[in-house]
């Protein structure tokens, strides 16, 4: 699913080319390119009754959202719990990894300013 998104995400923003460090273009494409991989990686450690699994944040929150949705057991404290790290954890994920690739994009925005400036 990570990979599809991400195909989305790099085939809608293949033509951007951001002039400047902080314009709306750079920072929305190093958030959503940052999207893919916290859907794919961010882990959670789900508790239940005591005993812990460590698993990806999306597989639960898309299983908690169906549940949700399509369940007829009702949600208890832990439930709760568990659906709100996941997400506090998948959107962590997300904010340092959109700082990180705006950090490199940045980087290189500013390393071809500077090239085109001196030639």
């Amino acid at each position: 699913m990570a990979v599809i998104i991400r195909a989305a995400i790099q085939w809608r923003i293949a033509k951007w080319r951001p002039l400047s460090a902080l314009s709306w273009q750079n920072v929305l494409q190093a958030v959503l390119r940052a999207f893919p991989f916290a859907f794919a990686f961010a882990p959670t450690l789900l508790m239940k009754r005591g005993l812990g699994v460590l698993v990806p944040s999306s597989v639960y929150l898309c299983g908690a959202l169906y549940e949700s949705l399509f369940g007829a057991r009702p949600r208890d404290g832990e439930d709760t719990r568990n659906t709100t790290h996941a997400l506090m954890t998948l959107l962590l994920a997300w904010g340092v990894l959109a700082f990180i690739f705006f950090a490199v994009q940045t980087s290189v925005i500013d390393k071809r300013t500077r090239h085109d400036s001196g030639a």
